[in-house]
């Protein structure tokens, strides 16, 4: 189990937290929204499913209980309401104790944690930027999201993610943060312009042969450091640069 998050993080960078967090649950108050917290990722995947509309959906095997263990306390998952009470999207995190990137992803563990357990497979191909060799120690992600198609294009998942990774840093102090998105997402940039990672490189160079899902696969990378520095500022900032980003999730 992680130690409280005052072993890594000052008074002061938790008040600038509390900050971005209570700007985005405002945000979401303002319209008749409100983010609900659960951390059973057992009915993660059932609500993921009922939410997804995109061709051959999926939930995202680290969140999956069938693929991956998740301890008491190391995950937890946040739906948007409306007023009655109907979920409209969601996304969930995780936290990884005393661990690397560069072998949760060369293990395949992220894919598929039972299965590398039990095969032991060959080291996934990677050839990454050297700065991921040093995102070892707390590590979390985040995934899964997915916003109901008739509420798309408000910024209601970019917001979501922002608030979840805010949140999950609250709880954790995690060194790192990173997460996963496919061709359509990292074309854009998008994990850098609305989700605010400030580097991105590919999670493989030859597909597996078992294990990740699209045939190609980016992961986003940001340090305890610069998100920080992201909540030191001022939230509306941050709101006027999705502003002048292009309308999507």
């Amino acid at each position: 189990m992680p130690d409280g998050p005052n072993s890594m993080l000052t008074p002061a960078d938790l008040a600038a937290i509390d900050r971005h967090v209570t700007h985005y649950r405002l945000w979401f108050a303002e319209r008749d929204l409100r983010a609900v917290r659960s951390s059973d990722l057992r009915t993660f995947t059932q609500r993921r499913l009922q939410l997804g509309w995109r061709e051959n959906d999926y939930v995202n095997p680290a969140f999956h209980p069938r693929t991956s263990i998740v301890p008491p306390g190391t995950g937890f998952w946040l739906a948007i309401a409306t007023n009655d009470g109907t979920e409209i999207a969601c996304v969930a995190t995780r936290y990884f104790d005393d661990a690397s990137l560069t072998g949760l992803f060369r293990t395949r563990r992220i894919w598929d944690q039972a299965r590398a357990a039990r095969e032991r497979p060959a080291p996934v191909e990677t050839d990454w930027a050297p700065i991921a060799d040093e995102a070892v120690g707390r590590l979390a992600t985040h995934g899964g999201l997915t916003v109901d198609r008739a509420w798309t294009g408000r910024g209601i998942g970019t917001r979501l993610v922002r608030l979840i990774r805010a949140m999950s840093l609250r709880e954790w102090g995690q060194d790192w943060n990173f997460g996963s998105v496919a061709d359509a997402l990292f074309e854009r940039s998008f994990q850098i312009r609305r989700y605010g990672y400030r580097r991105t490189f590919d999670s493989f160079t030859v597909k597996p042969d078992w294990g990740p899902r699209h045939d190609r696969e980016y992961i986003s990378l940001i340090s305890r450091t610069e998100m920080i520095e992201e909540y030191a500022g001022d939230p509306l900032e941050v709101e006027r640069m999705f502003d002048r980003a292009p309308k999507a999730l």
